[in-house]
């Protein structure tokens, strides 16, 4: 048909601009990420010190700032005027269709044979020929002038026009350039500055410079900002001009294809080619003007610093007598300080070497990807966590510790652990930000310190939005305070320039109901006691740099629960607990735990190459591996390959915020996993494309999962960023209400029911009234742990605790009594039961149950092995079984009394693959790309089949070519079932509880009360049975058919008769 109309169809790809756009999109995001950098980068250089010349910095790289938004904005710019081209090129490609489908209906031809009679010319009526000819190009000039319009349109937007200038912009003023003034920063008054300053205390001058006296200046840190900044500058030139890039090659896809891409073209290349000078531009003045002006102006002030010195020498005698004056105070380095004259123990670095990688340093323990006993696989650090102490309450008191093998900052269990005894906040060094060393071992950066009445605090420059905040002074102590909005917890920390410590201390934490935990120390900061508000009184030994004890005080007097011990260096080595053997540790010479030696004697050691865990040796090589390290050429994405001690091998990439975007598993299948700008997962997709979306809101809250099926659930929160309103993906919307310290009030369940609360001082529920009217109380301890309750119909179960808040004596509502009996280390070791008969149990150093002795006096024992793993099994009855497990710690046979074996063996990926039963009969497993079981063949040659849907949720099952489909409600519950040879279909209410159950068209139905509790049930036949409950829950009566059985219960719910009689309605 075009051939008759006599024009051609327009050869544009609309596709290609909107792949353009989405690659312009990307280089946005990465200029932002760069300006992030460099910002950060800025910020620390800006923290750690006073001068004119950071002051000018300052104030010059908030114009750097608003030229990294007007690069992303001016992208985005773009990429809309992109999108909105393609959209034209769709929308004039529909008008043309039209035009020539009402062509062939004008002619007795639909479009749909117009390939067929083209050439029947005879039948075409000239004049609409011509007509069509005329429409056909007016639309395409009309689609050439709009897209050309959306282009222009956008050449004058405020952002695009300004990324032309960036250049001219940052020329005219570099903040630190040494020739003469520049944005009121003059070189050679800053140096006279210095010099002027210069008082001696002999002549009347004070003993030091008056605050904002003179320049403070960290040469270090300006030479690392240089170095940092150049960095930022290859990460421009290479990773985001990459996307730009990708841009240009999907231009060159529409490029001269078309006379409307000819008009484009050239508009499009000038567009792009701003961009990339811009880029270039921009990133030179980050990665190298800038950098080059900090270097000369540390050089300016060193040379100043110089010039002061010589001035000194040759005021104050070289022999160093007048003790008042310059003289007398000689410099001691950092490692004089460390050393002292008679402790060989190593102390802590300053925190402020954090300050060199925040985000490294920011990212908590639990945001970490670890494998095998633990290795981050994003740093190479050993990472071990171990807790000390946890004693129950609303909230609790536990002590942790973690190990990191590049951690430093350590003081009282040695250098390369943090603690809960640990955590502080130390200032920087000219007292202008701070760094908080937390129990995980992450450290959160504060680029400035917070002003009293500041109501908003300051926030870290990585890490959870955690505002540090003014508290308030008392006499010579300040306190500063942070509190997680997330958990109701704000952590106090005191500190006093009169103490033996420069760090403000952790002295307490404290919930929104007002439990708290607190911590005596002594002037230089060593630990002394830890007192909670619930009773719990712990006792700490601990000399001037470690502690060395550990107790809890019980009626009788403190019990110590562990033992410290430190080599030479200060090193933890020994872990000593009340009873056994203590589990050791070895370190490298820079502090590193090269082995651990556990309380059975297995030994696991580590072995590093740069700092980073490069191989672990395992016991008898249990869990033996090797670690890789690389970088992707193409993206500068890290690389980690780890190979287990069966060498298989999984592959981790990371992107430069040490986030895992990608894990291939040993058979090659690949789980993707994107972040947000906040550290937020934003999706994961499994290896078949199954992706799972997930958004965040400002606070940080989980607002919205996207299933891998297109279902949503959503969440709203209170200022508290508490849940008060979540919606299920299959729409059943749940709320929740809240009392002003965070208590949970009541919930309102999506058929209306409501259950309410009470909350006692602690915040532990007192209270609950569920959607009948029922009210259970509860009468807590001072921890907030139950120590009665009450239920609804008044009978009453008792609890006595110890001094750990372990039950040691519960009473049942008949007044039956256990008793319990528990080692120091927590672990049960008796129980008498109500009958006076007695369980006991013993345990070894690792918490593993040894023997077990029940009430007829029956003993059931085990042995373990390596990483707690049981080994053998002895049954009360005398019969052994023995157990074996392959080096990655998977069962791999179970030898009965008899001899014969259960036999397991396992896939690359560690999914079980094929196993023999005792009779030497085998099944065999396979499975999908995403992990998902995929076949089981028995022993006797059937194979099932197992299909899944994007869900994961079981859609087929084929036995031997019968098969049978399954299907679900968007909440994942069975509504349905069909084989070959019957049909199930199920209704569900919006609880999930099912009201309907057909099958092969007979139908049963359901009814429930407020609780949940069934009704009535209706058969298909329409017999119908009923239920009543009394005021506890129980069942009393069952009617049906017109006959009742009744049922009575003891007051602890045991059944104790049933009765059967006639039924008549009253």
């Amino acid at each position: 048909m075009l051939d008759v109309v006599g024009v051609g169809w327009p050869n544009v790809d609309e596709d290609a601009y909107r792949d353009m756009a989405d690659a312009l999109r990307e280089f946005a995001d990465d200029a932002e990420d760069d300006a992030h950098a460099a910002y950060q980068h800025i910020q620390q250089l800006l923290s750690t010190g006073q001068s004119e010349s950071l002051t000018a910095l300052d104030n010059h790289w908030s114009k750097v700032q608003g030229k990294h938004q007007n690069l992303a904005k001016a992208s985005r710019t773009v990429a809309g005027a992109l999108d909105r081209v393609a959209d034209i090129i769709v929308a004039r490609k529909i008008a043309a269709v039209g035009e020539l489908a009402d062509l062939c209906a004008t002619v007795g031809v639909t479009l749909a044979f117009a390939p067929v009679t083209a050439g029947l010319s005879t039948l075409l009526a000239g004049a609409k020929i011509a007509a069509t000819r005329i429409a056909f190009k007016r639309i395409l000039r009309e689609m050439a002038e709009a897209a050309v319009s959306e282009i222009v349109a956008t050449l004058t937007e405020p952002a695009v026009a300004a990324i032309e200038n960036i250049v001219a912009d940052l020329a005219i003023q570099t903040a630190m350039n040494a020739a003469g003034v520049q944005d009121g920063y003059d070189t050679d008054r800053t140096v006279r500055a210095g010099k002027d300053g210069l008082q001696i205390n002999s002549a009347g001058g004070s003993s030091g410079p008056a605050p904002g006296g003179g320049p403070e200046i960290d040469h270090d840190a300006h030479g690392k900002a240089g170095m940092h900044l150049a960095n930022v500058q290859i990460s421009m030139t290479g990773r985001t001009k990459d996307k730009l890039s990708r841009a240009k090659g999907h231009h060159g896809r529409a490029k001269g294809k078309d006379s409307l891409t000819a008009v484009l073209d050239t508009t499009i290349e000038g567009v792009t080619e701003r961009l990339g000078k811009a880029l270039k531009d921009l990133g030179d003045h980050v990665g190298k003007t800038v950098p080059n002006a900090i270097t000369r102006s540390s050089k300016t002030h060193r040379n100043t610093d110089q010039d002061i010195r010589d001035r000194v020498k040759s005021i104050v005698s070289n022999d160093g007598r007048d003790e008042g004056g310059l003289g007398g105070r000689r410099g001691v380095s950092d490692g004089e300080h460390r050393r002292g004259s008679d402790n060989t123990r190593v102390k802590p670095n300053s925190l402020d070497g954090a300050k060199d990688d925040p985000r490294r340093n920011a990212v908590s323990l639990e945001k970490k990807t670890c494998k095998n006993d633990p290795v981050d696989v994003a740093t190479g650090e050993m990472t071990l966590p171990q807790t000390d102490l946890s004693l129950p309450g609303v909230l609790p008191l536990v002590l942790r510790r973690t190990h990191l093998s590049e951690y430093r900052w350590g003081r009282w269990f040695g250098r390369s652990w943090a603690s809960t005894l640990d955590e502080r906040i130390e200032l920087d060094a000219k007292g202008k930000g701070a760094v908080w060393a937390r129990e995980d071992g992450s450290l959160l950066i504060y680029a400035g310190l917070p002003a009293p009445g500041d109501t908003d605090g300051v926030q870290p420059l990585e890490g959870p939005d955690l505002p540090l905040m003014y508290e308030g002074q008392d006499n010579a102590s300040t306190t500063y305070r942070i509190t997680d909005p997330s958990s109701g917890s704000t952590w106090y920390f005191t500190g006093s320039p009169y103490n033996g410590s420069p760090a403000y201390w952790l002295k307490e934490v404290r919930d929104r109901n007002d439990n708290y935990v607190s911590f005596a120390r002594r002037p230089d900061g060593a630990p002394v006691s830890v007192t909670h508000s619930g009773g719990y009184r712990v006792q700490l030994t601990a000399d001037s740099s470690r502690v060395t004890a550990l107790a809890v005080r019980a009626p009788s007097g403190p019990v110590t629960l562990l033992d410290y011990g430190y080599d030479a260096a200060g090193d933890l080595t020994d872990l000593t607990g009340p009873v056994g053997q203590p589990m050791r540790f070895t370190y490298d010479a820079d502090g590193r735990i090269t082995s651990w030696t556990d309380r059975n004697l297995s030994t696991f050691q580590y072995v590093y190459d740069g700092g980073r865990v490069v191989r672990t040796i395992g016991p008898d090589g249990f869990l033996s591996s090797t670690f890789g390290y690389g970088v992707e050429a193409e993206t500068g994405h890290r690389v980690v390959r780890y190979t287990d001690s069966t060498g298989a091998t999984t592959v981790f990439r990371l992107n430069h915020r040490l986030q895992v975007i990608a894990e291939t598993d040993p058979l090659g299948n690949t789980t993707t996993q994107a972040w947000g700008p906040d550290g937020h997962l934003i999706s994961r997709t499994d290896p078949l494309g199954h992706a799972t979306e997930l958004t965040w809101d400002d606070k940080g809250n989980l607002a919205s999962v996207r299933l891998p099926d297109g279902a949503l659930a959503t969440a709203h929160y209170n200022a508290l960023g508490l849940p008060v309103e979540v919606t299920t993906a299959e729409g059943a919307v749940w709320r929740q209400t809240f009392d002003e310290l965070g208590n949970c009030t009541s919930t309102r369940s999506p058929d209306g029911s409501v259950t309410r609360f009470t909350h006692d001082r602690t915040g532990a529920v007192a209270g609950i009234t569920d959607a009948l009217g029922g009210v259970t109380r509860i009468r807590a301890d001072r921890a907030g742990l139950p120590l009665e309750i009450t239920d609804a119909g008044h009978h009453v179960t008792r609890v006595v605790r110890d001094h750990l808040g372990r039950p040691t004596r519960i009473t049942d509502a008949m007044g039956g009594t256990e008793h319990f009996a528990w080692d120091a280390e927590d672990r049960l070791l008796s129980r008498i039961l109500k009958d006076g008969s007695r369980e006991e149990w013993t345990w070894d150093g690792e918490g593993n149950c040894l023997t077990h002795t029940d009430a007829h006096g029956g003993v059931t024992a085990a042995e373990y092995g390596h990483f707690d793993k049981p080994i053998t099994r002895t049954t009360a009855d005398g019969a052994r079984y023995e157990l074996r497990y392959d080096t990655e710690l998977r069962l791999e046979r179970v030898t009965n009394p008899l001899g014969r074996s259960w036999d397991y063996s396992y896939d690359p990926a560690g999914r079980l693959a094929a196993e023999s039963d005792f009779d030497g009969r085998e099944t065999r497993y396979t499975y999908d790309t995403a992990g998902r079981l995929g076949s089981r063949t028995t022993p006797l040659g059937q194979t099932f089949t197992y299909t899944w849907d994007a869900m994961g949720r079981l859609a087929a099952l084929d036995s031997g070519g019968s098969v049978t489909h399954y299907t679900y409600s968007a909440g994942g519950r069975l509504i349905g079932a069909r084989s070959p040879a019957s049909a199930l279909t199920m209704e569900r209410d919006v609880m999930g509880r099912l009201v309907s159950e057909t099958v092969d068209g007979r139908t049963s139905r359901y009814t429930y009360d407020l609780l949940g509790r069934r009704l009535t049930r209706t058969t298909p036949t329409g017999a119908v049975s009923r239920l009543e409950y009394n005021a506890e829950g129980d069942r009393v009566r069952l009617i049906t058919d017109g006959h009742a059985l009744a049922f009575t219960h003891d007051v602890l719910g045991r059944e104790l008769s049933q009765s059967w009689a006639r039924f008549r309605h009253p």
